[in-house]
């Protein structure tokens, strides 16, 4: 009788907890679920709207993947709800409720204060708090919570230094995002020493002085993302720093313009492969006469390269940076580049679709086959230099966005110019028809035609520059085209909502 009673308690037993709301997946006791209903009363509507207060696991915005079944992920978003005027003060607390809980992910929801009381979270692994109203300095105590991997605070209020122990010995922080923020101070070599475990550093629209820390960069670092642009960098940075860092793949110094970047020396063997790199509007190797990096020649998956406002001088190995690499976008916009667009004997094609090399002083005449090696390119700005001759007839066969060949010594129209103008997939903007009034007169279909491609902000400016077409512009047939051509635009961009 014993025994049998013994097992029958047993059963008994084992049922309560196969049948008991933890065992079923709510993760949330009673005083838990109080806790969320507090958070969505308090969030100014942005927290937890769908959920009606029951098993809490069932709410959209919660992940229980706990090793008991608990709340594990916190996941809330503010981008696209109806912004609040109101501020959110969240009692941190109340998060400390949940023993699991390892995301959490506060985006865009207007919450207040400071960063203190998120130390609380011990169990954290990914704290993001971006885009929100956050004030204060950064304490060091995020670092130090045992289990952090990912720290991102961007978009926020946030002054003062970076903390000297934000990365602590026993630091495990892979990503470190404080962007968009009034942060300030010298990046110190001695607060990224710990940093062995960092692959993601976006310190970028901020207010850093000094120069970067060669710490960073150790033969045992494991960065591949650096951002840095529109800080206050200065002094001489080599890029030879960067030589041992063989995971790096972006870097942004870019907005930096007491910035000093030598690239040539001394010298250094890359280990690395980018794929994207920023150095727009820095001083580039202002000690070796501004010549164009030879480095990159030696990065194959490069896709993405910006150099303008360099004053970069002389010649640009265009064969290799063009025809040799991934390379999609090229901007080297405002430099000292001269010589001419020549491409060789190559015969590849690359894969190039915006190109910009405005502002400088190219010479000679445009390539024939130069759409037949650049098929992809839908965005070109050649405009301000010194080119001359006729447009090829191969730029017909692409399908430009964006096409600027303005403030050049192009003299001829051509016909094939007039055939691909007709052919609707052309951008038309102020310096392009100041350009073609210069190249003589066009018949009035092919005037229309243009006209009607010419951004609607600009019809007014036209006038300016060409007073003889506005015969074309007045003419009641025009306008009510521009008319069509306007409603078209608006019932596009209705049907893609």
């Amino acid at each position: 009788m014993k025994n049998c009673f013994a097992e029958n308690v047993f059963l008994l037993w084992v049922t309560a907890i196969a049948f008991s709301p933890l065992a079923c997946g709510d993760g949330c006791s009673k005083e838990q679920t109080r806790a969320l209903l507090e958070i969505r009363n308090s969030a100014n509507g942005l927290a937890f709207a769908g959920w009606d207060g029951r098993d809490c696991c069932e709410a959209e915005d919660i992940e229980c993947g706990g090793t008991n079944g608990g709340v594990s992920e916190i996941i809330l978003d503010g981008f696209g709800m109806a912004p609040s005027s109101s501020t959110w003060y969240p009692n941190v607390t109340l998060f400390t409720l949940f023993d699991e809980l390892e995301v959490l992910y506060l985006v865009n929801m207007q919450i207040g204060g400071g960063l203190q009381p998120f130390c609380q979270l011990k169990h954290l692994v990914v704290l993001d708090l971006g885009y929100n109203r956050l004030e204060g300095i950064i304490p060091s105590c995020l670092g130090m919570i045992e289990n952090i991997e990912e720290i991102h605070i961007s978009n926020n209020r946030l002054h003062g230094n970076l903390p000297p122990s934000i990365f602590s010995k026993q630091s495990k922080i892979t990503d470190f995002d404080v962007a968009n923020n009034q942060l300030e101070g010298v990046l110190s070599s001695s607060t990224f020493d710990n940093a062995s475990s960092l692959e993601s550093l976006d310190l970028s629209d901020n207010l850093f002085h000094g120069n970067l820390p060669q710490s960073i960069f150790s033969q045992e670092s494991k960065i591949m993302y650096l951002y840095a642009f529109s800080n206050q960098l200065e002094g001489v940075l080599s890029f030879s720093i960067f030589a041992n860092a063989s995971r790096l793949m972006h870097l942004d110094l870019s907005s930096n313009k007491d910035l000093e970047i030598e690239t040539e020396s001394p010298s250094w063997v890359p280990t690395f492969q980018l794929s994207y790199l920023n150095l727009a509007n820095c001083s580039l190797n202002k000690k070796n006469g501004h010549v164009f990096p030879s480095f990159i020649s030696t990065q194959f998956l490069l896709d993405y390269l910006d150099l303008s406002h360099n004053l970069i001088d002389g010649s640009v190995p265009w064969e290799l940076l063009l025809l040799n690499t991934s390379i999609q976008v090229l901007s080297l916009r405002s430099n000292q580049i001269d010589g001419s667009l020549s491409f060789g004997c190559f015969a590849q094609t690359s894969s190039l679709k915006a190109f910009d090399i405005s502002e400088n002083n190219v010479t000679g005449s445009l390539p024939e086959n130069i759409g037949h090696l650049l098929p992809h390119l839908f965005y070109v700005d050649m405009s301000s230099n010194a080119l001359e001759g006729i447009i090829p007839s191969s730029f017909g066969n692409l399908s430009f966005e964006i096409l600027d060949l303005s403030n050049n010594k192009l003299s001829e129209l051509g016909k094939e110019r007039k055939k691909w103008m007709k052919s609707k997939r052309v951008s038309y903007g102020v310096n392009d028809i100041a350009d073609m009034c210069r190249w003589g007169e066009l018949d009035r279909d092919l005037l229309t035609l243009i006209f009607l491609r010419v951004p609607e902000y600009d019809i007014s400016r036209v006038r300016l520059v060409c007073k003889s077409w506005l015969a074309v512009m007045e003419d009641p047939f025009f306008k009510i085209m521009i008319v069509m051509d306007i409603v078209e635009k608006i019932r596009g961009e209705y049907e893609d909502m």
